[in-house]
């Protein structure tokens, strides 16, 4: 999966009208910006990189401290210490281009919880969308739009896996919206493994990831569909490898049917789950709403 770079210019980030930015807003990518350009100047001087992680360290601790005292005491109900969603500020490195949050986590099994503000929110939005690397994603403009679609997701929160959506989840809060996915790294048929729960509430934004509290289990049609455009990539595959990897077409052939696959599986997919389990996603959700204080 091809990861975005975050732009470096604050410029970019006022080209779209609807954003929620403060003053104190600007001011924390202002200096998020001169951060990264203080981080890049070493590299290019080439200094030791040993010098160079201290430095980027120091300056997300600077710039976690920034965002803490934006957000204040709003954390996630029965969550202690956040650490920042961002492990550097080096271009191209590892953990550099997703959303600016403090994210809270506890065991391996309960919710893991992403605070941030509505303006910090909007400003990644913008940079992310207008960089050249994310224009075929199609990240939606505004913020509310944003939430609703699972390339955000991908972008902003997964790390190293893609967002798929199965299915929108209603919740009883109006400033909360809901998706059954699946973080995954390759297609197939992967049964959902998330619900991600996105709360607007004043000035900030809370996503909240969670496992589904009941296994959904795909039904025997919807595997039937899969198998179907596995078999197609199989034998263009074969193909490929007939031709000593030079016919190119087949290769891209066997691509697009899983992905092809992959998107009819997830629509019988959420064609065929039961509404009893809809009902009970969104009551999963509406608790998880809670946490937000």
């Amino acid at each position: 999966m091809r990861r975005v770079m975050l732009a470096g210019s604050v410029a970019l980030v006022f080209c779209l009208a609807a954003r929620a930015a403060t003053p104190a807003d600007d001011a924390y990518w202002a200096a998020r910006d001169a951060a990264s350009a203080k981080v890049k100047a070493a590299v290019d001087a080439q200094k030791p990189e040993k010098a160079v992680d201290k430095l980027d360290e120091e300056a997300r601790a600077a710039l976690l401290g920034q965002l803490s005292a934006m957000i204040g005491p709003n954390k996630p109900k029965g969550y202690d210490k956040g650490e920042f969603s961002l492990e550097s500020l080096q271009t191209g490195s590892e953990g550099a281009d997703q959303l600016d949050a403090i994210v809270y986590t506890k065991a391996e099994n309960d919710p893991s919880v992403s605070v941030t503000t509505e303006g910090v929110a909007s400003h990644w939005l913008a940079a992310t969308a207008d960089d050249p690397d994310s224009k075929d994603m199609k990240l939606p403009a505004t913020l509310a739009e944003a939430l609703k679609s699972p390339t955000f997701y991908t972008l902003s929160v997964s790390g190293d896996a893609a967002f798929s959506q199965y299915a929108p989840v209603k919740t009883t809060d109006a400033s909360a919206v809901a998706l059954l996915g699946a973080f995954q790294q390759d297609t197939g048929p992967n049964p959902p493994n998330a619900l991600v729960v996105s709360v607007r509430r004043g000035g900030l934004l809370t996503i909240i990831q969670a496992q589904p509290a009941k296994e959904l289990k795909p039904s025997p049609a919807c595997e039937a569909v899969w198998k179907t455009f596995e078999q197609k990539a199989d034998q263009a595959q074969k193909a490929y490898d007939k031709s000593h990897e030079k016919d190119k077409t087949q290769l891209d052939a066997a691509q697009k049917a899983e992905d092809e696959g992959d998107e009819a599986f997830r629509q019988c997919f959420a064609r065929e789950i039961k509404p009893e389990d809809l009902s009970a996603l969104g009551r999963q959700a509406d608790e998880l709403v809670k946490l937000v204080p």
